[in-house]
């Protein structure tokens, strides 16, 4: 009787996707666009057993095995398939799919239908960037579609998390810090932490036996640290040190700030601030998945379940004690009427706890009046939402940048010896506009105007986002509107809640873009002195420095691509 009703449920489930796979196919069918036919498209339970080790094998190990056995050379292997519908393992296929059919196609499955983008016109219209006739005045056609970023609400709505007029909300809040003067701080943090990064690896080894080679996963943590200390001082205003058992005792670091450091986690915790946040951000799917569970069976709970909840309530202590202790220096501060303005704290954190408790005017001719009545202030969870979101996304996209970065120079002497040749014509340069106070050995005399000279350092930088962007998928849809998508000069009729993926990783290796040596690491493509580069190619950008009429670097300013 049991094996009776399972089968007959089995049967009627598989029915019912054969229905639904049929009614997507034939709304796909009336877009005119390629059709990548997928059973497993947005399964939930794919794409969790993806991110799993188990998925991990089977994706690396068992799919090749069966392309080996069964997949013939002239059709698309299993693997890609596979890999091309699971959103964290996209990057595998880079442009392999999108070669075979077609630079926008349609992925179909029960489950729904979703556009894969890697053409650059199409991803420009998709990006608001260019905007067809007859549609100006329309707002955002392919909004952002806010359910993708669920997971990033853990702690409370974020800017990422809302859409509409909540994200406006949170946009206006949230964008105060970015600003030049508050770069020039990120400048400083940067150098003083690199140094004492440099500082610490040249340190001797604690026993004589030791190794004075940096290991890989030592120096792993030390990129971490580094993206963590500069999103930590500029972001949450807490200044951390690579040595902080030298550095705990001085001015560098206070004693509120010690709770952070990462020398041992503080009483009553498993894990240092650092590492709980390295924790929650690569357990990010199991924190989710657990905190569906209601908090008192959590508290009871052992093992996997009650490390996660353990690590997830660290976060959440960790971050209301940076806001506590935010509050704090604000309430100080303003104790002083003499000092209000001129000391006032800048940071992400203190813009969004003043917004919260003082209703902060955003423009020079807005009263706290009408800022209050405008827009509804943040709530606790609120700021503590959006202080993940920007501790997640300093530290980790920072810092998995600055390792792709390094480890691809220490394979591409190549690549190397051209940024060497950069550095050496800029500071031969800077030598002589910054005068006898800029000393080229010394990082700490380097003012912020420098940063803006950095164009091979920032070349590296384009083109490590390019083979390895941390966001290579950017979920967009139709909304409630019906909308139009051009591909080829032909106009494709898009219907309502329709998903649209911009496929970065389609994008970023499309050979009719960036050329034959798509694969390679060159980072030379975004010199802007480099004709041949990708920026003069696509961008009509200026002339390079040495072309202009009054040939003075400094009249030549380059513009960023709009395709990263």
């Amino acid at each position: 009787m049991i094996i009776l009703t399972l089968s007959t449920f089995f049967i009627l489930y598989v029915l019912h996707s054969l229905f639904r796979l049929h009614r997507n196919l034939q709304v796909a069918r009336a877009i005119g666009l390629p059709i990548l036919l997928h059973p497993y498209y947005e399964d939930p339970f794919i794409f969790a057993l993806s991110m799993s080790p188990v998925g991990t094998y089977i994706f690396s190990n068992l799919f090749p095995l069966l392309d080996r056995i069964f997949s013939p050379a002239d059709t698309t292997p299993i693997t890609d398939r596979m890999n091309f519908s699971t959103t964290v393992r996209r990057q595998m296929v880079q442009n392999r799919i999108h070669e075979k059919y077609g630079q926008v196609l349609i992925l179909v499955g029960p489950n729904g239908i979703g556009l894969q983008v890697a053409d650059e016109e199409a991803a420009k219209e998709l990006l608001g960037i260019k905007v067809p006739e007859g549609t100006h005045g329309q707002g955002a056609r392919f909004p952002k579609n806010a359910y993708h970023y669920r997971a990033l609400a853990l702690y409370g709505a974020n800017v990422i998390s809302t859409e509409g007029k909540e994200w406006a909300r949170h946009r206006r809040f949230t964008a105060g810090p970015f600003n030049e003067r508050n770069s020039s701080l990120v400048w400083r943090d940067s150098l003083y932490q690199a140094m004492g990064m440099v500082e610490k690896w040249q340190q001797p080894p604690n026993e004589p036996s030791a190794s004075a080679i940096i290991q890989a996963p030592e120096f792993q943590r030390h990129i971490r640290a580094l993206a963590l200390h500069v999103i930590s001082a500029s972001g949450f205003g807490v200044n951390l040190c690579f040595t902080p058992k030298q550095d705990s005792s001085s001015t560098k670091v206070s004693e509120e700030d010690s709770f952070f450091l990462d020398d041992a986690p503080p009483p009553g915790f498993r894990r240092t601030y650092r590492h709980a946040l390295e924790y929650a951000i690569h357990h990010l799917i199991n924190l989710i998945f657990v905190s569906q569970f209601p908090d008192w069976i959590l508290r009871r709970s052992w093992g996997f379940f009650e490390d996660v909840y353990v690590c997830r309530e660290e976060v959440r202590t960790y971050l209301n004690t940076l806001i506590g202790n935010e509050r704090r220096k604000i309430e100080q501060q303003n104790s002083d009427s003499a000092h209000e303005v001129d000391n006032r704290r800048n940071n992400l954190l203190s813009l969004l706890v003043r917004n919260e408790e003082h209703h902060e005017p955003q423009t020079a001719t807005e009263t706290k009046h009408e800022a209050k009545s405008k827009l509804q202030p943040f709530n606790n969870q609120e700021i503590l939402g959006n202080a993940f979101l920007f501790s997640l996304a300093g530290h980790e996209t920072t810092a998995g940048t600055l390792q792709f970065a390094l480890a691809m120079l220490a394979l591409r002497p190549a690549a190397q010896d051209w940024l060497h040749k950069q550095l050496d014509s800029m500071f031969v340069t800077a030598a002589n506009v910054f005068g006898e106070e800029f000393d080229v050995e010394d990082p700490a005399t380097w003012p912020y105007e420098l940063y803006s000279r950095l164009k091979g350092p920032l070349a590296i930088m384009y083109e490590t986002l390019r083979l390895f962007p941390p966001a290579g998928n950017i979920p967009r849809w139709t909304a409630s509107n019906p909308q139009t998508l051009t591909y080829k000069n032909k106009t494709h009729h898009l219907p309502a809640y329709t998903d649209v993926t911009l496929n970065g990783f389609g994008l970023h290796f499309n050979e009719s873009y960036w050329g034959k040596d798509v694969k390679d690491f060159v980072p030379s493509r975004w010199d802007p002195d480099n004709l041949d580069s990708y920026l003069y190619r696509y961008e009509n950008l200026n002339p390079p420095p040495n072309t202009n009429a009054n040939n003075d670097p400094e009249t030549t300013a380059s513009k960023e691509p709009n395709i990263l």
